[in-house]
């Protein structure tokens, strides 16, 4: 028997403990438990459980288990979610699950009807985010241990869904325990040495021996002999399962000499139908069904139950704690062991008959099990048809990286006699390839399938997966070319999706190189047949590209058109990839043309929408980075930072995460925060922001010369100016073009006022030719462009410091130029360019000795801007120039020491906390704090934190009685406030970032 007593563990459980604390606190964490089999892994993430249900919180347990190296999909998670339906109770657990019922039921069928699976890589992080929304609404309620066991048998989706749960849990109350046997870890290396960042590990190490003598005494109830101890520790060397074994296996006097010796003296102690009926469990795996083993033994009920009695008085087999029908073995050791006993012939007819069982009754067991039956029972042919099966289940399940394994398995024993469709089954492989990110496989896979295809419209269909794929991989040329393959290869008539679908696509890659009169040839093409055959996603993805292509165009009235009706289409369609990308898309057009306040109140939309329908992390995290930058550019630069500090919460990766770097890089120059712009640029290299869309590049090329400007490397400036321009000119990126003009025509007007200063004419010319390169790659590209466009009124704005700027270059004085950029600047609102050009306009007044009154309000003017951003960089720049012209600037007034201190400020508070601290009293968490201030849920800790050392506060509640008490607080706990979702405060905002998504 097991040790009543817990022994042997009490460091190792103090620190589960103490994670359980933190965890509960709203400090989430993660504890890998690792060690031998046997070690004890089991028996301390028990007792953890124990104490944590006994201490209030809600315990949820799921285990994988080893099915030859085919594991099934997502079971850990899956039994875990049935753990908290049975805990919470039917409608209890609807409640929790929410409006993820139709995703979840392809986890969890007995939730009713499954969401149709859309063929998109967003599908997989959706479920996903899904069920890390179940968990935080679990943890909610109560503080969450979640233990997964034996990991490193678990299937890839698996360790992605908890990767995912691990890198986004926030300040949510949840303990995650891992265990796994460090032994068998060779698949694990890559995701503990992902996921153990952010967790602690404890090994556990075989007992010593006065923790021995302690397990003993616990099994015996009394202490052991010094001889007993002595012989059990030299066998077992300290494995706690093993010593139990060896205890009840040989009793004082017979200790066997190996662990096999042991295990196998362990089964002689029952009669030959216990035997039998142990192999034939250990057969079907560690968890039993009665059901099952009742099919497959084909003994009488009684003579089953009184070998099964038998079994589990030896404690052999143990009954599932909850009554649920299932037996299972103490240890996955002595499985092995007994299936070990089994012969070979004898070990293929028992296996054959498991998987007719589970065949004939599929609630007994899943594809992938049954594969793994008739694997063992050497019947390939019915194993090929099991596994082919399995992998449509795992995809269905959006476990895409096994479903590929699956299918893979199945090509390798795919015979012409299967009766299996090799082409199909090429292409379905190549659709989970594309899904779990293997793009490269996708590839060859795809290239496969075409090979076997003959009628030229299922090939054809496959081009569109195999450009589409290319793209995704970086090959655009490529990419255009198999899908211009695919829209020749599929008929016309009749109207198809396959044909729709290719148009699509060509459609969005056309717009995404730039090709966007092309684009919207071919998508209205596509919108008529996706019309014609009611397929809404698809005309949703159409009218966005026609949206995106026409604001492209000049044509945003055009655009503004199409983008709304994708997002209506999107919205009845329920597709929520095409209805983040139109959110994203029409507020990034919107702000573009200048229309903030619309831009602006539509990113936050589409960020609570992302929210709810479960894609934030994957789509919403764009409207939130457009949302971004438009503060940035308003000057409303302290909001910007909560935005970006939450999104920093966020586990990013690729365009999302370099343009989060970029964003903060833009921000960091213009603050004069250079160190952090290089960190923050080299970050957005590092995930690849030179290979997106010209618009990213164009905003790292303007970043870039600015940080290299500061840094004295005038030369590179100059020289990635002139590249992003010619780029930006190829491509008909007018944008783009502008900003590089307005920036390098500013960078050669500094090099010629310092050369002339210096008295090197030669260097003036050379500044003045590179001006006049620049001018006339701008006259270029405006011939290029359509007369009839409207350009953005940004451009407008960048053209007018263009021209101011070239008269510096041409070392003139002309106050009106900077009069009419000031203005342009002004008429958008976007005050940092704004105080600039009214810095220039106060210079070149100056250089034609205009009223120095003027001058002085121009650079008052630019001043309190500068302070009030904290635009470090100018302000130093309009320092220096009132310097020279010997005007004094007013500095911002002093607080007068004898006003009367505000409550706030008489507990020590500064107004940020004061902020906190209502939300305190209405009782939101460190998380609902962070979302409603758009600040990172580590900042609200730490304000929180502040909050009760400065108040003296032990609790939350407490420090709200004291800020009531002192006046600052009319009411406390007066319940929790609406998050404030649903816009960031009122101001006009500025260009988002340029649609690039589709």
């Amino acid at each position: 028997m097991p040790s009543r007593a817990f022994v042997g563990r009490s460091e190792e459980l103090g620190a589960l403990r103490a994670g359980l604390e933190r965890a509960a606190g709203g400090d989430p964490t993660l504890v890998l438990v690792g060690g031998e089999a046997g070690v004890g892994k089991t028996r301390l993430v028990t007792e953890l459980g124990e104490h944590a249900q006994s201490a209030g919180a809600r315990v949820i347990v799921g285990g994988c288990v080893e099915l030859a190296g085919w594991p099934a999909p997502m079971l850990p998670v899956v039994e875990a979610l049935r753990h908290a339906a049975d805990d919470l109770g039917w409608g209890d657990w609807l409640r929790v699950v929410g409006d993820a019922r139709p995703e979840l039921a392809r986890l969890l069928p007995e939730l009713g009807p499954a969401s149709p699976a859309p063929d998109s890589g967003l599908a997989q992080s959706r479920l996903f985010e899904l069920v890390l929304g179940v968990v935080r609404r679990l943890a909610d309620r109560a503080p969450l241990v979640w233990i997964v066991e034996d990991v490193h048998w678990a299937d890839a989706s698996t360790l992605d869904l908890l990767a995912f749960v691990v890198r986004n849990l926030r300040d949510d109350r949840v303990l995650l325990a891992v265990t796994f046997r460090d032994d068998e870890v060779d698949r694990l290396r890559q995701w503990l040495s992902v996921v153990g960042r952010a967790g602690m590990r404890l090994q556990l190490e075989r007992f010593d021996r006065a923790q021995l003598t302690a397990l003993l005494t616990g099994i015996r109830g009394a202490p052991p002999s010094r001889d007993l101890v002595d012989r059990v520790f030299a066998r077992s060397e300290g494995n706690a399962f093993v010593a139990e074994e060896l205890l009840a296996g040989g009793g004082d006097d017979a200790i066997p000499a190996t662990l096999r010796d042991v295990l196998l003296a362990r089964l002689a102690d029952v009669d030959e139908p216990s035997r039998r009926l142990i192999r034939i469990a250990a057969a079907i795996g560690r968890r039993v069904d009665h059901r099952l083993l009742t099919a497959v033994a084909e003994l009488p009920e009684d003579e089953l139950l009184a070998a099964l009695r038998e079994a589990v008085r030896h404690r052999l087999l143990v009954p599932d704690a909850d009554g649920g029908g299932s037996y299972g073995f103490r240890h996955a050791l002595m499985r092995e062991a007994a299936s070990a006993e089994l012969l070979p012939g004898e070990r293929e007819r028992l296996h054959a008959r498991i998987a007719e069982a589970m065949t004939l009754r599929p609630d007994l067991g899943g594809a992938a099990e049954i594969a793994h039956h008739w694997a063992a029972a050497n019947d390939t042919s019915r194993a090929r048809a099991a596994w082919a099966q399995a992998a449509s289940e795992a995809f269905d399940a959006f476990a895409f990286a096994d479903a590929l394994e699956l299918f893979e398995q199945v090509l390798r024993v795919w015979d012409a006699a299967s009766g299996l469709d090799r082409a199909e089954l090429l292409t379905r492989a190549e659709r989970a390839a594309t899904l779990a990110g293997r793009h490269d496989r996708a590839l060859e896979l795809a290239d496969l399938a075409i090979d076997e295809i003959d009628d030229p419209a299922r090939a054809g269909a496959m081009h569109v997966r195999r450009g589409w794929a290319m793209w995704l991989s970086g090959r655009g040329t490529e990419a255009l070319a198999s899908l211009r393959t695919a829209v020749r290869l599929i008929p016309r008539e009749p109207a198809t999706r396959e044909r729709a679908d290719a148009l699509s696509k060509l459609a969005r890659v056309l717009a995404l190189s730039g090709r966007h009169g092309e684009s919207s040839r071919v998508a209205t093409e596509g919108l008529e047949i996706a019309r014609a055959i009611d397929a809404r996603s698809l005309e949703s993805e159409l009218l966005n590209t026609l949206g995106v292509a026409a604001g492209y165009r000049g044509r945003p009235k055009e655009g503004f058109a199409s983008l709304r009706a994708s997002l209506a289409v999107a919205q009845n369609a329920g597709d929520p990839e095409c209805l983040l990308i139109a959110y994203g898309n029409l507020s990034s057009l919107l702000g573009s043309y200048c229309r903030f306040e619309e831009a602006i109140s539509l990113a936050l939309e589409g960020l609570d929408v992302s929210r709810r329908v479960g894609v934030e992390l994957s789509q919403g995290i764009y409207c939130l980075l457009n949302a971004g930058e438009s503060l940035v550019d308003i000057g409303r630069w302290e909001d910007a930072d909560r935005l970006i500090a939450r999104a920093l919460d966020y586990d990013l990766g690729g365009l999302p995460a370099a343009a989060l770097a970029m964003l903060q890089a833009d921000l960091s120059v213009r603050r004069g925060d250079f160190e952090a712009a290089e960190d923050q640029l080299e970050a957005a290299r590092r995930w690849g922001a030179a290979g997106f869309s010209i618009e990213y590049r164009g905003l790292l090329a303007q970043v870039t010369a600015h940080a290299a400007l500061h840094a004295e490397r005038r030369a590179g400036a100059r020289s990635t100016v002139a590249a992003m321009m010619a780029e930006a000119v190829e491509g008909g990126e007018e944008m783009t073009a502008a900003m590089m003009l307005s920036l390098g025509l500013r960078i050669e007007a500094d090099a010629a006022e310092r050369a002339g200063a210096r008295g090197r004419p030669a260097e003036v010319d050379a500044a003045q030719a590179a001006g006049a390169s620049l001018e006339r790659a701008w006259q270029e590209l405006g011939a290029a462009l359509a007369p009839d466009r409207t350009p953005s009124p940004e451009v407008g704005a960048h053209a007018a410091s263009a021209r101011a700027e070239r008269t510096r270059l041409d070392g003139a004085s002309e106050p009106d130029r900077w009069a009419a950029t000031q203005a342009a600047w002004d008429a958008i609102g976007m005050p940092h360019p704004g105080a600039y050009a009214r810095r220039r306009r106060a210079e070149a007044l100056l250089g034609v000795r205009g009223a120095r009154e003027q001058v002085a309000a121009l650079l008052a003017e630019a001043h309190a801007t500068c302070l009030r951003l904290g635009a470090e960089p100018l302000r130093a720049d309009v320092e220096a120039l009132a310097r020279r012209a010997r005007i004094e600037l007013a500095r911002p007034a002093a607080p007068s020491p004898a006003s009367e201190p505000s409550a706030a400020e008489a507990l020590g508070l500064t107004a940020r906390e004061a902020e906190v601290l209502e939300l305190v009293a209405e009782g939101c968490t460190n998380r609902q704090i962070a979302e409603t201030l758009y600040i990172s849920v580590k900042t609200a800790g730490a304000h929180v934190s502040s909050i009760l050392r400065k108040l003296g506060a032990s609790t939350r509640g407490e420090a709200a009685a004291v800020a009531v008490r002192a006046g600052l607080l009319s009411q406390a706990g007066s319940g929790r406030r609406e998050r404030r979702t649903d816009a960031v405060p009122a101001a006009p905002s500025a260009r988002p970032p340029k649609p690039t998504r589709m």
